[in-house]
């Protein structure tokens, strides 16, 4: 039996590839991690304060225009110490206003994070 010849083929050689292409984009889309939106200001209120910031040592300046970022306590379910630790500016003449811990009311304590400033 003959049949009538085609006009076209229904699937392209080249769509398979680029299907699976397309697929395998989408795929890969989903593993890269993505940078947050905002400044990420989570409100962290603790009940009990601080302890005062034992002694630090401030190693030389590694290079000129280093800023010196001090130690700070953070709360994971108890209080850690964070040393502290040289940082490059982020622009020029940039200024670290460090955090602190601030007492709201009988017992209840806020961090206010670090940050850079004109």
């Amino acid at each position: 039996m003959r049949y009538p010849p085609r006009l076209f083929s229904l699937v392209h050689p080249v769509l398979p590839t680029l299907a699976t292409g397309a697929l395998t984009i989408l795929l890969l889309a989903g593993c890269v991690p993505l940078a947050p939106v905002g400044p990420g200001r989570a409100a962290v209120y603790v009940r009990i304060g601080p302890p005062p910031p034992p002694y630090e040592v401030v190693l030389p300046r590694p290079y000129a225009g280093a800023v010196w970022i001090p130690g700070r306590w953070i709360w994971s379910g108890r209080w850690q110490w964070r040393g502290g630790y040289w940082a490059r500016p982020p622009y020029p003449h940039a200024r670290w206003a460090p955090g602190r811990w601030e007492r709201h009311g009988e017992d209840r304590w806020f961090y206010h994070r670090g940050h850079w400033h004109r």
